[in-house]
């Protein structure tokens, strides 16, 4: 039994040796060929694509395999994540972004999955249960860390979440650093004037298959 509670969202990337040439034009075929040369299995389906959903420029999207069935898309994450892919090249300087029409159409998938009631328009293999949320949504990147830069420099690690309108808890060292700092002067001053009546001593100081 398939247990699917996370979402992984992709670009297509660069074609070739290029990393700013675009690819938003890509046919399904085309992507399809790609990937079996890859080696990916067939899905039930009948494509080689790795991922669930293929999303194009216009908003059009296509399901490529089952949800609950082994996707080839992200390296420990082929089980219990559903892949989507928005067709282009998300990479700093090549000039594509998601489109409108794509936004749009990744909020229908995502709240669709989320609402668990999509057996009427996704298919799903069986003997698969699911517990999505729009906070696990993830980039390939965060999913298979320290192999790829999927789905492009432009697009930030909670992109796909904030488009979800999930609030967003900065990670953002250098602003927790200087909160820290703002933190320990207050206190130092709290038992400078012995309020809490101690005194403080200075310590010093990604293969997407398998």
């Amino acid at each position: 039994m398939a247990l699917i509670t996370k979402i992984g969202i992709h670009h297509s990337g660069p074609i070739g040796a290029n990393p700013l040439s675009k690819s938003g034009h890509l046919t399904l075929e085309q992507i399809n060929s790609s990937h079996k040369a890859r080696d990916f299995n067939l899905s039930q389906m009948g494509y080689y694509v790795g991922y669930n959903f293929i999303v194009f420029p216009d908003g059009r999207f296509t399901q490529t395999r089952l949800i609950g069935e082994e996707t080839c898309a992200a390296r420990g994450a082929n089980f219990d994540t559903v892949h989507v892919c928005l067709l282009g090249n998300f990479t700093k300087g090549s000039g594509e972004e998601p489109t409108e029409a794509q936004k749009k159409t990744l909020k229908f998938i995502i709240e669709k999955l989320e609402s668990g009631f999509f057996s009427d328009k996704f298919k799903v293999a069986r003997d698969t249960s699911w517990g999505f949320s729009r906070e696990r949504v993830y980039p390939h990147r965060v999913l298979q860390p320290n192999h790829t830069s999927c789905y492009g420099g432009i697009l930030s690690d909670t992109w796909a979440q904030e488009l979800m309108g999930v609030p967003i808890i900065t990670n953002d060292i250098e602003e927790l650093g200087k909160i820290i700092i703002a933190l320990k002067k207050i206190v130092v001053q709290l038992l400078q004037r012995k309020l809490l009546g101690v005194r403080i001593l200075d310590c010093g100081e990604c293969d997407v298959r398998g």
